[in-house]
C-alpha cells in the first residue's frame, strides 16, 4: 500500500475529531430543553436519511455474510447502549470524573485493533497513541486535579462510565472491521438505523416524550449534521488504515470542546486541560509518523 492511504486515513480522523468536537459543542443548548435520549434518537433518524440517500444515490449495497449481518446488530445495540449508559453516568455520577473515563473509550479499540486483529504499530504510533488517550483524559477532566475515586466507594455513574466505554470501544471496532470488508458507507448506515430503532422504543418504554424539537431546529440541524459528518469520516478513515492509530485521534474531540468553550464562551483553562492540550498535539505528530 502506498502512502496516500495511511495518509488520508489521519487526515480523515483528524477531521472527525472536529466535527465530534462541534457536535459535542452544541447539545449544551439543547439538553436544557429536551431529554437528551430523545434529542439522540432523533439526531441518529437524521443520520439514516442522510446516508441512506447518499447510499442509493452513490453506492450499491454490498453482499452481507452472516457474520457481518451478525457484526450490525451488535453494533446497533452498542451504538444505542454507549450513549444511554453515558447518560445514566451524567445521571448519577459527577461530570468531572464520568466524561474522562467515559472519554477513554479507544483504549478498549486500540487493545482489539493490535491484539484481537493483529494491526501493526511503528515506534512513533507506539508512542504516539498513549499519548493522546492520556491527554484526551487530562482535556476532559473539569476540576484542577485528578479525582480519586476509590473502587469501593465508586458510584454508580462509574460503572455506567465503564459500560459505555466497553460499547463504544467495540462499536468502533466493529465499524473499523466492517468498513474494509463491506465499504465504509453501509456499516454506519445499518447501526444508524438499527440504534434509531432501539432509542426510539427505548423513549416509548420509559415514557420520554418523543416529538420532534421545532424550537431547536436549527441547533439540532448542525448538531445532527456533524454527528453524521464525523461517524461517516470515522469509517472512511478506518477503511484506510489502523483502527488502532485513528481511534485515539478521533475520541480526542474534547479538545475542540475545550477550545470552542475556551474561544467562544471565554472559559479559563485549567493547568490540566493546557497540559493535555499540548500532549495530545504531540501525540498527534508521533502517529501520523
Amino acid at each position: 500500500m502506498s502512502s496516500f492511504g495511511p495518509s488520508l486515513s489521519i487526515i480523515a480522523a483528524l477531521v472527525a475529531m472536529m466535527f465530534y468536537g462541534f457536535a459535542d459543542f452544541v447539545p449544551a443548548l439543547m439538553v436544557k430543553k429536551h431529554n437528551p435520549v430523545k434529542i439522540t434518537a432523533w439526531s441518529f433518524l437524521v443520520s439514516s436519511i442522510i446516508y441512506g440517500v447518499v447510499g442509493l444515490a452513490f453506492f450499491s449495497f454490498p453482499v452481507l455474510s452472516g457474520s457481518d449481518i451478525f457484526l450490525l446488530i451488535v453494533g446497533s445495540f452498542l451504538s444505542a447502549a454507549g450513549l444511554l449508559f453515558f447518560y445514566k453516568g451524567l445521571e448519577s455520577g459527577k461530570a468531572s470524573i464520568i466524561v474522562p473515563v467515559a472519554s477513554s473509550w479507544s483504549i478498549l479499540t486500540v487493545l482489539i485493533g493490535v491484539f484481537l486483529l493483529g494491526e501493526t504499530l511503528n515506534v512513533f504510533q507506539s508512542i504516539g497513541i498513549p499519548v493522546v488517550i492520556i491527554g484526551t483524559i487530562l482535556v476532559s477532566l473539569r476540576e484542577g486535579e485528578v479525582p480519586k475515586v476509590r473502587v469501593k466507594g465508586a458510584t454508580s455513574g462509574i460503572y455506567y462510565a465503564l459500560l459505555a466505554v466497553f460499547s463504544w470501544g467495540f462499536l468502533y471496532a466493529i465499524i473499523g472491521v466492517l468498513s474494509k470488508s463491506v465499504g465504509w458507507l453501509w456499516p454506519i448506515f445499518v447501526t444508524s438505523v438499527g440504534s434509531t430503532v432501539i432509542l426510539f422504543l427505548y423513549s416509548r418504554v420509559n415514557k420520554i416524550e418523543l416529538s420532534f424539537p421545532r424550537d431547536i431546529t436549527t441547533q439540532f440541524g448542525v448538531y445532527a449534521i456533524l454527528n453524521a459528518a464525523a461517524f461517516l469520516l470515522y469509517s472512511m478513515s478506518a477503511s484506510y488504515g489502523n483502527i488502532a492509530v485513528i481511534s485515539p485521534i478521533v475520541a480526542a474531540a474534547p479538545l475542540i470542546v475545550m477550545a470552542l468553550a475556551y474561544f467562544i464562551l471565554h472559559e479559563r483553562l485549567r493547568r490540566n486541560q493546557v497540559l493535555g492540550v499540548v500532549i495530545i498535539l504531540i501525540g498527534i505528530i508521533a502517529v501520523a509518523f
